[in-house]
């Protein structure tokens, strides 16, 4: 079975929402060193960062994004089977 993608799929790092998403899961990864940053960051913060950027990735899904369907024919993104 395979998923319904969004059209120019391979263009989905251009979405605001995508980019959000793709720095929380980079500050999670930096999460497994966090002792060596906890003298440095209190864990309040790093609790409110998370959040507020979760909530910027609900906001970014809902606000209209320039459109990724503005690729030439020959762009190989531009079909969404593959």
């Amino acid at each position: 079975m395979k998923p319904d993608l969004i059209p120019h799929w391979r263009k989905a790092y251009r979405l605001t929402s995508v980019q959000i998403a793709a720095l929380i899961a980079a500050l999670n990864v930096l999460a497994a060193a966090w002792p060596s940053f906890q003298q440095y960051i209190p864990p309040f913060a790093y609790l409110m960062v998370n959040t507020i950027l979760g909530v910027a990735v609900v906001v970014a899904r809902v606000i209209q994004q320039p459109s990724l369907g503005a690729a030439t024919a020959s762009d190989p993104g531009e079909h969404s089977d593959g």
